[in-house]
């Protein structure tokens, strides 16, 4: 599983970068690899969280892969 916040900016197939609230399950593919955009994997599911507590990334890169998924390591558009 992926764990962001509902602004958190991830990058789709269909829509390009879009933050995570957005996301729609059965509908959007997100990108399983930096660079080749032809491995996406689909959204089974969106569970909100209540309580939880996250911290900023440091990174050379702002463009990452999360447990697999090409994110931002921005929030906010």
């Amino acid at each position: 599983p992926l764990r962001l916040t509902r602004d958190h900016l991830v990058f789709t197939k269909s829509a390009g970068l879009v933050s995570a609230g957005q996301l729609r399950v059965g509908i959007d593919m997100l990108y399983a690899h930096l660079h080749d955009e032809t491995q996406c994997c689909s959204i089974t599911r969106i569970d909100v969280e209540t309580d939880q507590w996250y911290f900023g990334l440091n990174c050379l890169e702002s463009i990452v892969l999360a447990s697999g998924v090409k994110v931002s390591t921005f929030g906010t558009y």
